[in-house]
């Protein structure tokens, strides 16, 4: 089982419950008037998993003796492999 802090975040699902989020959409309305605001032909939005950016495609692609893992959250986070326990 995972240990959690007094705000019940864990680092198993930081991509689904952290403080940065939590505290993004307690300190400011801009995401709640999302159907109200529309910036560069967008409407904002924030996720959770946002307090990571994605890692390049070109960066995952690339690496041919190894895996990188897209953090959680992002397209092709399914692909995921578990690090290695130990290595032979």
């Amino acid at each position: 089982m995972a240990a959690r802090n007094e705000g019940g975040y864990s680092l198993e699902t930081l991509h689904e419950n952290n403080w940065y989020y939590d505290r993004v959409r307690n300190l400011n309305n801009f995401y709640d008037r999302s159907d109200e605001v529309i910036l560069l032909g967008q409407r904002p939005r924030i996720m959770p998993y946002h307090f990571q950016w994605p890692i390049d495609d070109d960066m995952v692609n690339s690496n041919t003796l190894g895996r990188i893992n897209q953090n959680l959250g992002y397209t092709g986070s399914a692909n995921n492999v578990p690090p290695l326990d130990m290595i032979e």
